[in-house]
Parts: structure tokens; C-alpha cells; sequence
């Protein structure tokens, strides 16, 4: 386990090659374009844009606003 594998990269891959054996680096995956994060930016878009239309929109996209049922 390594906070920056791409340090290690180089000194692992050809250990496991000489050994025969796969290695699998699991990167974490950029929350740039996550839902949630659209769905904060979102909400704060529609506060200081005072409620414009391609905000609201934005975060209805996200289909994570789920409205109550009566």
C-alpha cells in the first residue's frame, strides 16, 4: 500500500515480472466528475446565481435530490 504508487511503479512491476506473478495498482479515480461533487458545486451554483435555470438543472441531473413522498 502506497499513498503515490506511481513512485513505485517502477521498482514493483519488474519484481512481480521476474516472479511471474500479476500486479494490480487500484489508482483512486479523480472526484472531478463525481455526482456528488456536481451535486455540491451544484447547490452552491443556485445560491450565488439566485436560482438559474442550468443550475437547477445541473443538480437535478445528478438524480441525487430525491423529494419526499406524501
Amino acid at each position: 500500500m502506497a499513498r503515490t504508487v506511481e513512485e513505485y511503479e517502477t521498482i514493483v512491476k519488474p519484481i512481480f515480472d521476474k516472479d511471474g506473478m500479476d500486479v494490480f495498482y487500484d489508482k483512486a479515480d479523480a472526484m472531478k466528475h463525481h455526482p456528488f461533487m456536481d451535486f455540491i458545486d451544484a447547490l452552491f451554483r443556485i445560491r450565488r446565481h439566485h436560482w438559474r435555470y442550468p443550475d437547477i438543472m445541473r443538480l437535478l441531473r445528478t438524480e441525487l435530490l430525491i423529494a419526499g413522498q406524501s
